[in-house]
């Protein structure tokens, strides 16, 4: 996505909240606008996830993030938190699922009656649904929130695929205001395109590893493939003969025959096209 399209839609967002009205300032329209930029930069997964635990929360005014992965029944499989915190929320793990359910938003993001989890496209304040006084009284608060100074939330499911899930959640000392989830509400917007990008480039190059795979199993055999992994890491012939215990002139015919069969004219070729894939033993 390039920096105008990127402007567009920070400034459509600021322009109208329908929810609050709220308007941003200049300041934090330019800001807004760069963390959007990044975001459409980064190139996989893990990338994406540190930067959202660790860069965003305090762009949002929150203490800490964490990147919740979670089955059909919101348990969850993975959580990795904010470098700052990771320590401390830990030990806390068992307790967080035993007490999730009674998170005021738990039956949101989990339909009670069928025990499938939701797909829900908006960023929720915690304590937009629940009074001080009930909060502070939940055993999730008690057993957890309390522990690490978590008074207000904003949670954004960015992903979900035959109802397993990534929620990521920003934990605050202090409650949220309207412009903080403004602007978290702008910035999933840009997680969650780019999350579906980094999965949809994962799965054309699984196919195209697979698609590259039959291609040299039609034509080589095992040892030739072998042999093409090592010429493929910069191995010459008679490194590979020590390394598979054959003659140099051996290496040297199956070398040539590996030529031949992928109509190539040098091993600078070879490595060009088939390098990429072939790297990992």
């Amino acid at each position: 996505m390039d920096p105008c399209t990127v402007r567009k839609i920070v400034s459509i967002y600021c322009r109208h909240d329908p929810a609050s009205m709220i308007s941003l300032q200049e300041a934090d329209r330019h800001t807004l606008e760069q963390f959007c930029l990044r975001i459409q930069d980064i190139q996989n997964k893990r990338q994406l996830e540190d930067f959202t635990i660790n860069i965003i929360p305090p762009f949002l005014g929150a203490e800490f993030a964490s990147w919740n992965e979670h089955d059909e029944a919101m348990f969850l499989t993975r959580v990795a938190t904010s470098t700052s915190h990771s320590h401390l929320v830990k030990p806390l793990i068992g307790a967080l699922n035993q007490t999730l359910p009674t998170h005021p938003l738990f039956p949101k993001y989990l339909d009670l009656s069928t025990g499938k989890v939701r797909y829900v496209d908006t960023v929720d304040r915690t304590r937009d649904h629940i009074d001080d006084d009930s909060y502070r009284a939940l055993p999730f608060y008690l057993r957890v929130a309390s522990r690490l100074r978590i008074e207000d939330q904003l949670l954004m499911h960015i992903f979900v695929e035959e109802s397993a899930g990534i929620l990521v959640t920003f934990h605050s000392s202090r409650k949220f205001t309207r412009r903080q989830q403004l602007l978290a509400t702008i910035l999933r917007s840009h997680l969650v395109t780019r999350l579906y990008a980094i999965q949809r480039q994962s799965q054309k190059r699984s196919q195209l590893a697979g698609e590259i795979s039959s291609h040299l199993t039609s034509r080589l055999t095992p040892r030739e493939i072998e042999i093409l992994r090592l010429i493929c890491r910069g191995h010459g012939n008679q490194e590979i003969a020590q390394s598979l215990e054959i003659s140099k002139r051996t290496a040297d015919k199956h070398a040539s025959n590996i030529l031949r069969k992928l109509n190539a004219s040098s091993r600078f070729q070879i490595i060009a096209r088939f390098g990429h894939w072939l790297q990992a033993p």
